[in-house]
């Protein structure tokens, strides 16, 4: 992977590559008439950026769409005080809100109440698992995932260090330890 400081020492690059994180799933024509830029100098950058690992393209309703790699959401200046809260488009608010309302709900079920494509839709599930805000769960076959509050995140960590501590990866100390550190917080 190529240095930050490379890959982004262009600013048609830079400026690509901030629309994708604003816009995850963007479609190579918006970009192009969005910044007015040729199909080549667009592809040009556009497959710097894939070969970076910056970026990664899928094609959905015969268009190509860009997604950022990065975990790039940024808590926003307004909500700062305010954990938990993020600067999130509004696909993504549309999931995370059917999430919230529907716990254990599945993908398939997911894509059917937003009636967004399953890579879309898997792309930002992956991005909220990441972000400790959605759990995913198995029944057998069956995939489910729900909302992740403060108390439901607490017991998963709790859930965890008990099994390590059962597994013997931490010692009886460093279990209380952390155990007390999540209760404080």
């Amino acid at each position: 992977m190529k240095s930050d400081e490379v890959v982004f020492d262009h600013e048609t690059r830079k400026m690509i590559y901030n629309h994708i994180i604003t816009f995850p799933g963007v479609a190579f024509t918006t970009l192009k008439n969005t910044y007015n830029l040729s199909n080549g100098t667009l592809r040009y950058h556009l497959e710097y950026l894939e070969k970076a690992d910056q970026i990664l393209s899928n094609i959905e309703n015969g268009h190509r769409c860009y997604y950022p790699l990065r975990n790039e959401f940024m808590v926003s200046e307004r909500f700062k005080n305010q954990p938990r809260l993020y600067n999130f488009t509004d696909i993504q608010l549309r999931i995370i809100k059917i999430i919230k309302n529907w716990p254990g709900i599945s993908q398939s079920e997911l894509i059917k109440r937003t009636n967004l494509s399953r890579f879309t839709v898997s792309y930002n599930i992956r991005k909220f698992i990441d972000m400790g805000l959605v759990k995913k769960s198995n029944n057998g076959k069956n995939v489910f995932y729900e909302y992740m509050t403060e108390e439901a995140l607490r017991h998963e960590v709790l859930i965890r260090l008990t099994m390590k501590l059962l597994n013997n990866e931490i010692t009886e100390e460093e279990f209380f330890r952390l155990n007390k550190k999540l209760v404080e917080r």
